[in-house]
């Protein structure tokens, strides 16, 4: 039996403001953006314990937004800087504490799954430590390039990726919410 693993994911809407992203991603690391498009992971696969339940919380999200009509499609994610990360090896855009919708909805999405829901701070990786390194010359490179503070996200995607010992496989979208 194939093992999956599933999480649920905020995928970079493709713009102008978000092609530097991808050419680093591209550039510096094509393994990972090979398997995965450029996203912020909303739920890792250890905090979706019970489906049926996050699919019930993400239709109840969903009906609560659009008949309180607040901000449809937009999940704002207010980014900070480039930093290096497991042993300098990996480079990511960290987020601004001020993320409190990503928290949100978080929290209601796991409402009843997780008895205690860890902080989870959103972030873009731009080069992943399994399969890229970062060096000082590239880290250097990617400080000159500037990134977009502030990116909306209007859909929620459940990606699943076959379960190898190298995490090589593409990640697969099963489902995705429109907000």
């Amino acid at each position: 039996m194939i093992k999956k693993r599933q999480q649920l994911t905020l995928f970079v809407p493709a713009s102008e403001e978000t092609q530097n992203i991808d050419y680093v991603r591209k550039t510096y690391n094509l393994e990972q953006y090979n398997i995965i498009k450029s996203h912020v992971t909303l739920c890792r696969e250890d905090e979706l314990l019970d489906m049926e339940k996050v699919f019930y919380n993400i239709n109840f999200l969903v009906k609560s937004l659009q008949k309180n009509n607040e901000n449809m499609g937009k999940i704002p994610i207010f980014f900070d800087k480039i930093t290096r990360f497991s042993a300098q090896k990996g480079v990511m855009l960290t987020a601004k504490d001020e993320n409190v919708i990503f928290h949100q909805i978080r929290t209601m999405i796991l409402s009843d799954i997780v008895p205690t829901l860890r902080l989870h701070n959103p972030h873009l990786t731009l080069i992943h430590p399994r399969n890229g390194t970062c060096t000082d010359i590239i880290f250097k490179e990617i400080r000159k390039i500037n990134f977009p503070s502030v990116l909306y996200f209007n859909k929620i995607s459940l990606i699943e990726q076959e379960i190898t010992t190298d995490f090589s496989k593409k990640w697969d979208i099963v489902e995705e919410f429109e907000l």
